[in-house]
């Protein structure tokens, strides 16, 4: 099995007055960004997944609302097993992104 990152939770920094919110990561946390998606569920409670990549990064980050993100790490990409399974919450009040790194399979959970 190749060595695999962590999953880390980033906390957002928030910058607030008369004229409104700024939201600012630093560039230090993040990886190369290549896309950006954002998913908008149709029913509360819909399950997305799995989805995974062997080398590149994910980055998640709740808008509105709340949802659990739930990972796999693979040990073997020809016959994908899980070797440990990783749940968080994200909320949009907690100002967190999640940095998924590459090696990790992912749903959502709206």
């Amino acid at each position: 099995m190749t060595e695999t990152a962590n999953p880390q939770l980033i906390s957002l920094q928030t910058f607030n007055d008369q004229r409104g919110v700024v939201e600012h990561y630093s560039s230090n946390e993040l990886p190369l960004i290549r896309r950006v998606y954002f998913v908008s569920p149709s029913t509360v409670g819909e399950f997305r997944g799995w989805h995974g990549h062997k080398r590149e990064a994910k980055v998640f980050r709740c808008l509105e609302g709340e949802f659990e993100v739930f990972l796999a790490q693979v040990e073997d990409w020809m016959t994908p097993l899980a070797v440990r399974t990783l749940r968080y919450r994200l909320s949009a009040a907690d100002g967190e992104m999640l940095l998924v790194p590459g090696g990790y399979a992912n749903a959502i959970v709206s």
